[in-house]
């Protein structure tokens, strides 16, 4: 096992969409591609599960700063997102899209922002 030389396990991250570094003020989240599973019942008993594909996301609270186009991330359809959080991973998502429209709030200069795809990964370090 080894043992990390930093005990930092939240706080800072940096995200990049398509090599452009954003600002997060808020905090991002994630899911890693996988499958959803519903369980199955019987009117006797649980019979099992199913399962279906499930998309993965990457999401956060970005800062308006006045050299972005809002407008135009709300248009990306095929995106490359790196998320890198302070606990030493780094996520990535291929092919993504963005899956809500994004309104800033003009009083913090805030808006969020969410990407889906078929191929969110992290790689643990």
């Amino acid at each position: 096992m080894t043992i990390s030389t930093s005990r930092r396990l939240a706080g800072l991250a940096t995200m990049t969409i398509d090599g452009v570094a954003y600002d997060i003020v808020g905090d991002c989240v994630y899911l890693p591609t996988m499958v959803k599973r519903e369980t199955v019942m019987g009117q006797a008993r649980v019979e099992g599960f199913s399962e279906m594909p499930q998309a993965g996301h990457i999401a956060a609270t970005i800062r308006d700063n006045g050299s972005l186009s809002v407008a135009f991330l709300n248009s990306l359809v095929s995106s490359t997102i790196l998320l890198q959080p302070a606990n030493g991973k780094t996520v990535i998502g291929s092919g993504m899209w963005n899956t809500e429209a994004s309104e800033v709030k003009t009083q913090e200069g805030t808006f969020s922002i969410k990407f889906e795809s078929d191929d969110v990964t992290e790689i643990t370090h």
